[in-house]
């Protein structure tokens, strides 16, 4: 066995790297699957750090690391993802869409919508049906 060139890590060390890695790569697909399944949630950022007994700055370390994204940055996509799904295959209305995705303020929920879109959610709706009427 050769050993080590200076400078390089250890066997030992790329081993318990390797470890880390696939450890934080597992809790990074379980923290991924629990924002899919409760992303309308409220409380669902205070619930992420319980699923792996992680600190809430590691989780938001990983998180960022893992999707390039912040937790609510992520969160406020999803919602606003599944927002444009049920605007195009539903004619809920606006209102009842934005709480069914988690937002529990009608303005707020429409700066984003807005930010996310650069239009409204009723812009996006008619341009929608008029596109494919």
């Amino acid at each position: 066995m050769q050993p080590d060139r200076v400078g390089e890590p250890s066997r030992c060390e790329r081993d318990d790297r390797s470890t880390n890695d696939r450890r934080n790569h597992q809790a990074g697909g379980r923290v991924l699957s629990y924002l899919h399944q409760h992303y309308q949630d409220q409380n669902a950022v205070e619930r992420l750090s319980r699923i792996d007994a992680l600190s809430r700055s590691s989780l938001h370390r990983l998180f960022k690391l893992h999707t390039g994204a912040t937790i609510t940055e992520y969160i406020s996509r999803l919602r606003i993802g599944n927002t444009c799904a049920l605007l195009i295959n539903t004619e809920q209305s606006i209102s009842l869409i934005a709480d069914d995705v988690g937002y529990r303020n009608l303005a707020k929920f429409n700066r984003q919508f807005k930010a996310f879109k650069s239009t409204t959610p009723r812009q996006f709706r008619s341009a929608f049906n008029v596109k494919h009427a």
